[in-house]
């Protein structure tokens, strides 16, 4: 629960998503379906949540491909490995609308936070 507002990390369902993303993770015995949110599945989501239409939701594209970052990284002497991870991230930022991962922010209006209506 918060009182006004949350942050949510989780696959973005676009085009590059579908192209190169997964849709099984397998990690051991364990297996992960890879459900992929797009603007219009966050909206309801949280509308139907909330009920309310006050809120704001914030979204945003990231590229997120921590796998493929940390080959390139381990390329380099350890002690450069976060700079190199940062310069890839930074190379990406021009086409993070493009991303394959989104940032959903949800912000309750005053009024709503004020009713407690439970975000």
């Amino acid at each position: 629960m918060a009182r006004k507002a949350v942050i949510v990390i989780e696959p973005h369902d676009g085009l590059v998503g579908r192209l190169i993303g997964t849709e099984w993770e397998r990690q051991g015995e364990f297996v992960n379906y890879v459900f992929r949110w797009n603007r219009s599945l966050v909206n309801q989501a949280t509308r139907s949540y909330l009920l309310c239409p006050q809120a704001v939701v914030l979204l945003r594209r990231l590229w997120d491909h921590n796998l493929a970052v940390g080959k390139v990284a381990g390329r380099f002497p350890e002690r450069w490995r976060l700079a190199a991870a940062k310069a890839v991230y930074q190379a990406l930022r021009p086409v993070n609308r493009l991303g394959n991962m989104m940032v959903a922010v949800v912000v309750k209006s005053d009024s709503d936070t004020t009713r407690g209506s439970g975000l």
